[in-house]
């Protein structure tokens, strides 16, 4: 799984269900986002979020020999948050 973080602000990451941990996701630095990246095993994962303005929780699930790219943006711009994505040409 790779976050990428494109807020002028840092992220916090938490496993709720689905793995142990918490992460640290740095703001962007001009026009680069700031970037966490793990494996994740097989199953149901859910996440919390926070910042100093943002906080939530996204849910999603990893089925063997699948690969995704992640539907879910958060637009610190706008209320819409929530595009599909295609999986770009080269990756599987």
């Amino acid at each position: 799984m790779l976050i990428e973080n494109h807020l002028g602000e840092d992220l916090s990451l938490d496993y709720a269900e689905g793995g142990t941990g918490q992460w640290p996701v740095p703001a962007k630095s001009g026009d680069v986002p700031g970037r966490w990246w793990s494996e994740v095993p097989v199953g149901t994962h859910i996440l919390n979020y926070t910042s100093a303005k943002y906080y939530g929780k996204v849910t999603f699930h990893v089925e063997d020999g699948g690969s995704y790219v992640s539907p879910l943006w958060l637009n610190d711009r706008s209320e819409d948050w929530v595009y599909p994505m295609e999986i770009p040409a080269g990756c599987r």
